[in-house]
């Protein structure tokens, strides 16, 4: 059976690290002077400067180590588009330094530093592994700036479908976003939300309808996972939040019940396979070793004998024997092994004319085993 981290645990190991980083963030900010900007009512998009020296960028609106990815650094002075917030984080633009990753064969590149989307629902991933955190999706004909190439990946410039989310209190206002007119037309964070929601029923199910025509190992509730875990980082109410997480620990436990019932499978299917090679082992005849066995006697004054010696057995022949033309040592031996119990091996001619029904062996090898 293959180990994979789960989800949680990846989600865990990064927010160890994050919450390394952050600290002398935090820190330098107090010791900088800085007051902590409250923001009330501001009209968005609008432009805001960092206040300390190290800001986090994080993929998620929560400090907890369970949700935290840090997908960048910002340093004080830079500045920023805010769009949107939650709770105590602003819903920033990708900021410039902001990385992503797509696979190579979802893009069409047109210069050295451009490219087209050539596929619908493209993954944007936060690394170069097909099984990377999957942070976004882009349709097919989007545009894309192309920073470098990794073993058949690109790294592209972040494209406004990424979340990036930064603590309010480190942010000062500046004014409003040059040219930038509110968003009044774009999606809710809590309607994006409740369309993940149905996304992710009907992905679950896509897979009971698996369950139900018995094809198990077509089975995974990977994908449905990931857009629970989506909808509950966007969810702004706390009743979505909490169906969103109610049904995340429910499939993420059916994934890890249907692994093990995969691993019994195979191992049953292992088992089965061993008992069936087994038996038909034991089922397979064996070649005989020798052709036929008996004892060596002459021919004496046979009239064409087919053979110098034959084999008898019960008074009756059991077949004729000669060694092959000019093989002396052969008709030497044949002629030691007279009225002695022997097994030969060599080829069969049958049926030799004037002696029908009976078989000559040209002898390539004879031994004497016990009877």
């Amino acid at each position: 059976m293959v180990c994979r981290i789960s989800a949680a645990g990846l989600l865990l190991l990064f927010g160890v690290c994050a919450a390394a980083q952050e600290k002398p963030a935090v820190q330098e900010g107090l010791q900088s002077g800085e007051a902590k900007t409250a923001f009330v009512g501001e009209d968005f998009p609008f432009e805001g400067e960092i206040t300390v020296e190290r800001l986090n960028v994080r993929l998620f609106p929560k400090g907890d180590a369970a949700s935290s990815i840090i997908a960048g650094v910002l340093t004080q002075g830079e500045k920023i588009v805010v769009v949107g917030d939650q709770d105590d984080f602003f819903h920033i633009l990708p900021p410039k330094s902001a990385a992503v990753w797509v696979f190579g064969r979802n893009v069409k590149r047109e210069t050295s530093d451009t490219g087209t989307i050539i596929t619908s629902d493209t993954p944007v991933r936060l690394d170069s592994r097909i099984n990377g955190e999957k942070l976004a999706t882009l349709p097919e004909g989007a545009q894309v700036k192309i920073l470098r190439e990794h073993m058949g990946w690109y790294q592209i410039a972040a494209p406004e479908q990424v979340k990036y989310y930064v603590a309010k209190k480190y942010v000062k206002y500046l004014g409003r976003a040059n040219g930038a007119t509110p968003a009044v037309d774009a999606p809710k964070p809590e309607a994006l939300a409740r369309e993940k929601l149905r996304e992710a029923e009907e992905l679950a199910e896509e897979q009971h309808e698996l369950i139900t025509a018995k094809k198990i190992k077509e089975v995974d509730f990977s994908k449905v996972v990931e857009a629970y875990e989506e909808a509950a980082a966007m969810a702004t109410s706390e009743d979505v939040r909490q169906e969103a997480q109610a049904q995340l620990r429910t499939y993420r436990q059916l994934q890890a019940t249907l692994d093990l019932v995969k691993a019994q499978l195979d191992k049953g299917e292992d088992t089965i396979q061993k008992l069936k090679d087994q038996i038909e082992a034991k089922n397979k005849v064996e070649a005989p070793k020798w052709e036929f066995t008996g004892h060596v006697d002459t021919v004496g004054r046979l009239w064409h004998r087919p053979g110098s010696h034959k084999l008898v057995q019960g008074g009756k022949i059991v077949c004729f024997l000669r060694a092959k033309e000019g093989d002396l040592q052969m008709e030497q031996r044949l002629n030691s092994l007279f009225e002695k119990y022997v097994a030969v091996k060599g080829e069969v001619l049958r049926d030799v004319k004037g002696w029908e029904g009976f078989s000559v062996v040209i002898v390539e090898s004879v031994e004497e085993p016990s009877k």
